[in-house]
């Protein structure tokens, strides 16, 4: 990260923070991803992260074929993408500043110029377009402002969070309704009585134990089931994150069974990966305990104020107490975007929409929060 000013990075414990923190971009590098930061000049400098290799075609960050493709076609004037605002999250709150929460003119000329050094960067590499992932939606809006002409901003899959409101997990259950506070309660149960052993344990101390159980935990949820892949991943959150990452797990007759690692930073809990042996997988509880029990009683216990939980279980989520937060990928050309472009892209954020509209309605018979509704892209 040389060439970042200290005066870039925000101060305090926000929910996201983490991701815009140097020990993020330094888990980064030591994982062995190629970064390229670009900073603004500045008294309030800003900076944006480039991933100068690219990504894993049909990886969670290829947008262009996950989201662009099918909203326009084959968009052989937008491919390939150029990735810039973050590494390995999956939510992005626009470039990294001091103070992420201010949207003046300064910030928004901040954005202008780190989108077109990036597009510049990207012609260079001989990228037609910049994609720019898992944007929050006032992140999004930001910038459509800076770049009105050249910028498509499509629905990407949400993420997960839950702000921890009560003091205690006892009273974070009684807040619960009956039917969702018996469903803890009873994966607890079935946790125990199937002779597993609850632990928080240090992730430097397991990660040869851990290993196989998270790349076979990768590869059921189609991921790809890359051994030394993972490994470097594991080996370098060990490095970085020292104490602050932590393992839930479970273990019978001391041999470690099925276990989900988390990082705990920035005021809360961000969950990252679960594995299991084969006979634990969908049975005794262990997913559940170690996923989202465990965390939660955590949580409370360490004064912790959110906790994230990532991509997918959307329904597993919702029903155990997790908002979905509506994401945006931003896709940005250095040509006008067309007419014809900008109808299909208003086609797909409303069926999107719809999708998940009827997705609360069936999932959790209730209507679609207000934060999933902006017109941007509906013209």
């Amino acid at each position: 990260m040389s060439g970042v000013p200290d005066e870039v990075w925000p101060q305090g414990e926000r929910f996201a923070g983490l991701f815009s923190s140097p020990g993020w971009f330094r888990l980064a590098e030591t994982a062995g991803a190629r970064l390229r930061y670009l900073v603004t000049p500045s008294s309030d400098p800003a900076m944006l992260p480039v991933l100068v290799d690219g990504v894993r075609p049909g990886g969670g960050y290829d947008h262009a074929s996950s989201v662009l493709r099918p909203a326009l076609g084959p968009a052989p004037s937008w491919t390939p993408c150029l990735t810039v605002g973050s590494w390995n999250s999956t939510v992005s709150t626009g470039p990294v500043r001091s103070d992420p929460e201010t949207h003046d003119s300064t910030a928004t000329a901040a954005v202008t110029g780190l989108v077109e050094r990036a597009l510049s960067l990207s012609t260079e590499h001989a990228h037609r377009s910049l994609s720019w992932p898992f944007l929050a939606q006032d992140a999004a809006a930001r910038i459509i402002t800076a770049k009105p002409e050249n910028t498509l901003a499509l629905r990407c899959e949400p993420t997960t969070f839950m702000e921890i409101r009560q003091p205690s997990f006892e009273e974070h259950l009684a807040e619960m309704s009956a039917r969702r506070r018996w469903k803890l309660l009873r994966e607890e149960r079935r946790f125990s009585d199937a002779g597993l052993e609850l632990g928080v344990e240090p992730l430097t101390e397991i990660v040869d134990e851990a290993l196989d159980l998270i790349v076979a935990g990768t590869a059921r949820r189609g991921g790809p089931a890359d051994r030394k892949r993972t490994e470097s991943l594991l080996t370098a959150q060990s490095d970085v994150m020292g104490r602050r990452m932590i393992a839930f797990t479970a273990r019978r007759a001391r041999r470690l069974v099925a276990v989900t690692t988390a990082i705990v930073s920035h005021g809360g809990l961000h969950i990252r990966s679960f594995g299991a042996t084969d006979d634990l997988v969908d049975r005794d509880g262990a997913y559940f305990v170690l996923t989202y029990g465990a965390p939660l009683r955590y949580a409370h216990e360490h004064n912790l104020h959110w906790v994230y939980a990532g991509l997918g279980a959307y329904e597993a989520k919702a029903r155990r107490g997790f908002q979905l937060l509506p994401l945006w990928t931003a896709f940005i050309t250095e040509r006008p975007v067309t007419k014809e472009e900008r109808a299909a892209a208003g086609k797909w954020n409303a069926s999107v929409e719809t999708r998940w509209r009827d997705w609360y309605r069936t999932k959790l018979r209730t209507e679609l929060p207000d934060r999933w509704r902006w017109s941007y892209g509906r013209e």
